[in-house]
Formats: structure tokens, sequence, C-alpha cells
């Protein structure tokens, strides 16, 4: 969440800085806003995670990691305006902290039901008492695909399953609902 919403502040310094180019400015204000979401979505994984949806927590923290990619749209649309560097550095590093949590949801997820939820408590502890430096040499990665264990919901929205998680995260090939 920190990173978000540090990427957040800093593009809304910027837009004071912008203020002769008023495409510029839209554009950093666009980015602004997709970082704050962000943020929200991060907020909104632990609470989440607090109450063991892990499914919901794993859709809010995909959403987060995505967000960045409507601001770097944003400046494509204009050939004229260059993606600043220094959001490309923020925008990897919020990606790779989603990756991370959304490992430690994979493996919460597909714990033994008994003891899930004292070690849900401890470790989202360790998420809020811990500042995460990542390295850039390591490549991290959950091994899920979004695709592999999704299915619809009679009204239609994206249900993911803690059995089709743990499948996928066993290599086993059944795919089909649970």
């Amino acid at each position: 969440m920190a990173s978000a919403t540090a990427t957040n502040s800093y593009l809304s310094s910027q837009m004071l800085n912008a203020t002769n180019n008023i495409l510029k400015k839209k554009i950093i204000k666009e980015c602004a806003d997709k970082y704050a979401s962000a943020s929200d979505a991060l907020h909104n994984s632990v609470q989440d995670l607090g109450a063991e949806l892990y499914d919901y927590a794993y859709m809010h923290v995909m959403a987060a990691a995505d967000y960045p990619n409507a601001c770097q749209n944003a400046f494509k649309r204009y050939p004229g305006l260059v993606y600043p560097p220094e959001i490309g550095i923020r925008e990897d590093g919020l990606k790779q902290i989603c990756d991370v949590v959304l490992g430690i949801i994979d493996t919460l997820a597909c714990m033994p039901t008994k003891s899930k939820h004292q070690e849900s408590r401890s470790k989202l502890k360790f998420l809020h008492q811990t500042n995460f430096t990542i390295y850039p040499q390591f490549q991290i990665t959950n091994g899920i695909h979004l695709s592999a264990y999704s299915r619809k919901s009679d009204s239609g929205n994206l249900l993911l399953t803690k059995s089709s998680a743990c499948r996928q995260k066993a290599n086993i090939k059944n795919h089909a609902p649970s």
C-alpha cells in the first residue's frame, strides 16, 4: 500500500510542475487516480485476508498490480509525451510487491483449515510490520495462472476456489469446477 500511496503523492506533486502543459497535467492526474485505486485495492486485500476471503484478496491484489498499466497506456495515447522513468521504477516495485503478496495468498489458501486462521493472523501481522526491499535480480513467481482455475458463477462473476488453486499448485491437470 505504501508503494502505491507514495507513487500517488509523487504524481500529485508532478501536477504542480506541469502547469504549462494541460495535457500532461491531465494524464498525470489520471495516473495519480490509478495509483490511489491500487492503494485502495491493496487495503481491501488486507481486510479480505483478515476474514480469510482468499479469492477476493487475490482479485484485489491482481487489480492493484494492473492499475499502473492504465497510467502507462495514457502516456502511449499521446506520442509527444514520454512515460517518466521515475514512474516506471515505481510501477515495477508495485508489481513485484503484488507478486510476493499473491504468493502468500496462494500459500494461505492451501493451508489446512485447522490452523489457517492463526497463520493468517501472524502473516498479516508480518506484512504490516515489514518494509519490503525487492531485488530485481530475483524473479518472483507464484506459479498460478488465473485462467487455469477460474470459473463463472450463476451471476456471471468470476469465482476462484481454494481447492482449484491448490490443485494448480500441486500441478494436477484437472481444471473442472469444484
